[in-house]
């Protein structure tokens, strides 16, 4: 079972229960959720909903999605739920947007952006640490104007929460309904576009889907379709690099305040060691967003000693690995497979902006070999290795671009 509510943090005004087509899709959500939790490899479940005929012509489509995001095949079927909800009276007319607000960088950027232009907006945060949740409403307090209201998802799902791809439909989920219920017209989903797509680095991570621009689409097109609603999700910085973002912060002293890593869920400081902390560190470096590392972060593969490796060996090698996925795409040219060099062309005319995330990758490894130095250990000696491979005039023109943005200047092609 799945109690859930929204609470305004400010007041601790709880939203609930929803109207009837919202609290189905709510249930829904986390039925789903649940079930890829649970791990059971149970194939049919059932969901009681208020209107079983209006949900079984999406039922397919839900399916697909479920697949989607967990690679597991379910059959879902619709009965008549056994009450009647109870329809919350709560409205919120004057609101222009709903916001996903993790606490992390790209959306807290967003979130100053939002108090620079004065718009009248919800930040919404699902609660799935009360450390992140902390350091969340910390930033809101510090850098984020007071009529930015800051709403929270509290959940409580058995079994307990674990990073799963089905976080995906909560997330975006929760504040689909927390719109439609305030009849708030817009989603946004402020993710750089490197992370939406999200591909696959390494074959030792599975790559999560939480904004995967097309489960972004299905989501928002099902709740639309069983709400009788309109609500439109707006993916702001869908075209940038995580430099690029960084660049868009106005307040530099935000940047401290936000955070970015897979592991340690806000108990401490950022591990330094994972994907996210590795992407977030290079791409401050490219932008020449400098971060204080050591206040930030508790390791650092490219400058501790090699021997950090034999303790954390699988973030040792998913590092590896994103080296040289980055490099590929960095520079397809220089690939000696030939399966892998068409790969990665590929992805490059498909998206070309997975090249200029690489490109920022390697401008920050170029970066901390300047300022700090790289030890010879397996990931700052392989990182100086592709480095040295990429052209210099590649890198250039990337750092003008950059400069250009950072000036304010649309950057020359």
């Amino acid at each position: 079972m799945v109690s859930t509510s929204t609470i305004f943090d400010e007041k601790g005004t709880k939203l609930e229960p929803y109207s009837p087509p919202i609290a189905d899709f709510l249930c829904v959500t986390y039925a789903l959720h649940e079930n890829a939790l649970r791990n059971s490899r149970v194939h049919l479940v059932e969901i009681p909903v208020s209107e079983p005929e209006t949900w079984s012509s999406v039922g397919c489509r839900i399916e697909d999605l479920y697949y989607f995001l967990t690679g597991e095949q379910v059959q879902i079927q619709f009965s008549q739920a056994p009450r009647a909800y109870g329809v919350s009276r709560f409205r919120a007319h004057s609101l222009s947007k709903v916001a996903l607000f993790s606490g992390g960088l790209d959306s807290g950027t967003y979130a100053v952006s939002l108090s620079k232009n004065r718009e009248s907006a919800l930040l919404f945060h699902v609660e799935t640490s009360l450390m992140l949740f902390g350091r969340a409403r910390d930033f809101h307090r510090r850098f984020v104007d007071g009529s930015i209201k800051l709403i929270r998802l509290s959940a409580n799902v058995e079994p307990s929460e674990t990073t799963t791809n089905t976080r995906a439909l909560v997330i975006l989920g929760g504040a689909l309904a927390v719109a439609g219920e305030l009849e708030i017209p817009v989603v946004v989903v402020p993710e750089n576009g490197p992370m939406m797509l999200n591909p696959e680095v390494s074959t030792r991570a599975q790559a999560s889907k939480t904004t995967n621009p097309w489960m972004i689409e299905e989501w928002t097109g099902i709740f639309n379709s069983v709400t009788r609603m309109n609500i439109r999700v707006e993916t702001p910085y869908a075209q940038m690099t995580k430099s690029e973002v960084i660049l868009h912060l106005k307040d530099k002293r935000a940047l401290s305040a936000t955070y970015s890593c897979f592991t340690s869920q806000g108990q401490s400081k950022m591990c330094g060691l994972c994907l996210a902390c590795m992407v977030r560190m290079l791409s401050c470096l490219a932008a020449e967003v400098p971060e204080t590392l050591t206040e930030l972060y508790e390791h650092n593969w490219f400058t501790d000693e090699a021997s950090l490796g034999s303790m954390n060996e699988k973030k040792l090698m998913i590092a590896l690995d994103a080296l040289e996925f980055w490099f590929n795409l960095a520079a397809p040219e220089h690939v000696k497979v030939h399966e892998e060099q068409e790969r990665a062309k590929n992805l490059v005319r498909a998206h070309e902006i997975l090249h200029r995330h690489s490109l920022d990758m390697f401008l920050g490894v170029d970066a901390m070999r300047t300022t700090l130095g790289l030890n010879p250990g397996p990931v700052g000696g392989r990182a100086i290795e592709l480095l040295d491979q990429i052209a210099l005039g590649v890198l250039a023109k990337r750092r003008e671009q950059l400069h250009d943005l950072k000036e304010g200047r649309q950057w020359r092609d």
